[in-house]
Order: structure tokens, then C-alpha cells, then sequence
């Protein structure tokens, strides 16, 4: 009985820092827009302030599972792995941007849901990416 396993682990294309860039760059400008539509809705329609939170969290992990499916589009194994280094890469892009903007270095619950949420949501992704064909 064959089993769908790749035998030659060289035959496998890999992700390179091209393709990490490009699904990084692709999860960020998906994220700065996704938060602009959040923006749009909770400034022109009657939605609470307080669900900006969970919106927000919703346009990351959006934003890392389109980054994952693209970082994994290619490959054929290992998907999760790149995915979940790509959810990782861009927690902490985004902690740096935070920390150069708001001028304050801090580490509390939010950070660490927001680091578990990219790194699940990318590996998410990078799994729907290994098996989209």
C-alpha cells in the first residue's frame, strides 16, 4: 500500500526570504485594511466601541490565515510549520511597529493573545494552503 509521504525531503520546494516577505507584506496590507473597514463601521454605523477588540482580533487572524495560505501555496508538506513561523515573524512586526509608535515596551495579556492568535491563525492557513489544489 503507497502512502502519499514525499521520499525525497530536496524534492519539496522551500520558503525562501522572498516568499516570507511577500506573505508577510500581504498579511500586513490585509490587516491595515481590514482595520480600516473596522474603522469605517464603528465610525458611520451604530456598532458599540467595545467590539473593537474582538474586531480587531478578527482582522488578524484573517489577515494571518490569508499570509499563511500564501506562504504554504506552493509547498507540498510542512504547511503548518510555515505557516506558524509566519504567524510568529508577524507578531512580532507587529509588536515592533507598536513599540516604536506608542513609545512603550510592555508585555501583558494582550500581547499573548495576540502572539497565539497569529501563530494558530498562520498555521491555520499554511495548512489550508499545503492542501489547496
Amino acid at each position: 500500500m503507497k502512502t502519499a509521504m514525499v521520499n525525497n525531503i530536496n524534492a519539496l520546494p522551500r520558503m525562501g526570504w522572498k516568499g516570507i516577505g511577500k506573505a508577510l507584506l500581504t498579511a500586513l496590507v490585509a490587516t491595515i485594511l481590514l482595520i480600516g473597514v473596522l474603522s469605517a463601521l464603528l465610525t458611520w454605523t451604530p456598532l458599540p466601541e467595545a467590539t473593537a477588540s474582538i474586531g480587531v482580533i478578527l482582522c488578524v487572524i484573517l489577515a494571518n490565515i490569508l499570509g499563511g495560505i500564501m506562504i504554504s501555496g506552493k509547498m507540498r508538506a510542512n504547511g503548518m510549520m510555515a505557516g506558524a513561523s509566519l504567524g510568529l515573524i508577524y507578531a512580532i512586526v507587529i509588536y515592533l511597529i507598536g513599540a516604536i509608535f506608542l513609545d512603550k515596551i510592555g508585555m501583558g495579556w494582550h500581547t499573548v493573545v495576540m502572539v497565539l492568535t497569529s501563530v494558530i491563525s498562520a498555521a491555520v492557513g499554511g495548512i489550508i494552503g499545503v492542501n489547496r489544489r
